[in-house]
């Protein structure tokens, strides 16, 4: 059974992230591929369906701090990026 969403709205894929590895836009990619089970390289520029630098400025360094998150589709899937350091993935509602 796939992992349920942290926003309770079904099934999900999970990755976390970490700042000062890749930058997030570039985990964001790799997850979406890994979800969709293709190379990163046949996805659109991810720069398409979001503004990667302030993506990569908005959870960076991952820390203590309140709660927040960032939701966009990108190749058909819903991610949602938490402050906490999780990247949530799921079929984008068509």
């Amino acid at each position: 059974m796939p992992p349920t969403s942290p926003l309770g709205d079904g099934p999900s894929d999970r990755e976390p992230y970490y700042s000062g590895g890749d930058p997030l836009g570039l985990q964001v990619v790799e997850a979406v591929a890994a979800f969709r089970g293709v190379d990163p390289l046949e996805l659109d520029p991810l720069a398409e369906s979001i503004d990667a630098d302030a993506l990569n400025g908005l959870f960076s360094p991952v820390g203590d701090r309140n709660t927040a998150n960032i939701s966009f589709t990108y190749e058909g899937v819903r991610v949602t990026v938490t402050s906490r350091g999780d990247i949530d993935l799921r079929e984008a509602d068509r």
